[in-house]
């Protein structure tokens, strides 16, 4: 395997290695400030008076109760998104606490979690996604709350149970108390069947690769997507500018152009994309990027050939049906000639979590390859 210096760091991360020693201060970093911005909102919007703002009281505390749903579950995101990588995080829940407070065990980091999540829960408006102005895609919602605190719920019992080898079946919540795996999938009972959100008829149709664009020249369609009869459902929402319409996303990052510039671009490009996408390669609809992440052999190898998740999820370099069959080889990383397919296109506003893709099939037995 051919060695680039400027990808050291990813290797080393990649054997669980800590390639600097701030490695990770950045997401630190941002996750604090976005806990106090929440903390300020979850603080302040009770007390403070929308009447003006709006045409009836109604509205004005409608608002209220968005704001503050909103804002609790942000609080949760980025709790869980530092217990994730460090496990239990000094708690800073108001706007003025001392930052300098020990470090939380891991099970009250989550209670932490989970509270913020129910409450949440509780405080957002029960609105359909099929209802929700596209101006407010991107935004959290009760079906969201729901969603996430699944998520939560399986990967703290899965961690208390496999590697603290302490096992529960049970969430904590502060000041004691706890939510049940009954209680959870009720929750996500509620968004299956209240939300308005539904699974694609094909999980191969909510990557780019399954869209034919009929204005390009007939080398830039994929004769694969094509044969296999997909049809993309876009990036978002009931009636997107391209595709059929997806209502698989729920919690969407969107991204407004493709830019390596570290100064600017990197803040509005799709960074996995980026990371994953073809080294030294730019085959349509697959982009350029650093080729990282590639796919070991032995899943390739050991993947039975009519599962269509196979070619639906690994792309295989050299192959016309693909639209792989210019690639140039020897570039970075990628002697095995096989990637992560639905991880890059050249698309850069590619959603950041199909949630529901795994949640959903989880829930129905169909679980496979995610995002």
């Amino acid at each position: 395997m051919e060695e680039v210096p400027d990808d050291k760091s990813a290797k080393w991360v990649d054997n669980f290695e800590d390639p600097a020693e701030d490695t990770y201060r950045d997401m630190w970093k941002q996750s604090y400030n976005g806990i106090s911005r929440a903390n300020a909102i979850i603080e302040k919007v009770p007390t403070a008076d929308f009447s003006k703002y709006f045409n009836t009281p109604q509205e004005a505390d409608d608002f209220k109760k968005q704001a503050l749903g909103e804002a609790l579950f942000m609080r949760a995101f980025f709790y869980f998104r530092l217990a994730k990588f460090f496990g239990g995080v000094p708690l800073i829940i108001t706007y003025d606490a001392d930052r300098l407070v020990p470090r939380a065990t891991y099970e009250e980091t989550f209670a932490q979690i989970a509270s913020d999540l129910k409450l949440s829960i509780e405080t957002l408006p029960s609105t359909p996604f099929t209802s929700i102005p596209t101006s407010r895609y991107g935004h959290a919602n009760k079906w969201v709350a729901e969603a996430y605190l699944g998520r939560v719920f399986l990967f703290y019992t899965g961690y208390m149970s496999n590697i603290e080898k302490k096992a529960t079946a049970d969430l904590p919540l502060v000041g004691g108390g706890s939510l049940t795996g009954t209680q959870v999938a009720s929750y996500l009972d509620d968004c299956i069947n209240n939300s308005g959100h539904k699974l694609a008829s094909d999980f191969r149709n909510l990557w780019p690769y399954s869209y034919v664009n009929k204005s390009a020249k007939s080398d830039s369609v994929l004769p694969w997507a094509a044969a296999e009869g997909l049809s993309w459902v876009g990036q978002d929402g009931v009636t997107p500018t391209f595709g059929t319409g997806n209502l698989e996303t729920m919690f969407v990052q969107r991204y407004s152009f493709g830019n390596w510039d570290w100064t600017n671009g990197q803040s509005y490009t799709n960074r996995l994309a980026l990371f994953n996408s073809l080294r030294g390669n730019s085959l349509a609809p697959f982009g350029e990027g650093w080729g990282w992440c590639t796919v070991n052999p032995r899943l390739y190898s050991g993947w039975d050939d009519a599962d269509p998740r196979k070619r639906g999820s690994i792309l295989e370099v050299g192959k016309a049906d693909q639209g792989t069959d210019g690639y140039a080889a020897d570039k970075g990383t990628m002697k095995q000639g096989i990637l992560i397919k639905n991880m890059f296109h050249y698309s850069t506003t590619m959603v950041k979590d199909h949630m529901l893709v795994c949640l959903f099939k989880c829930m129905l037995g169909q679980l496979q390859i995610c995002s």
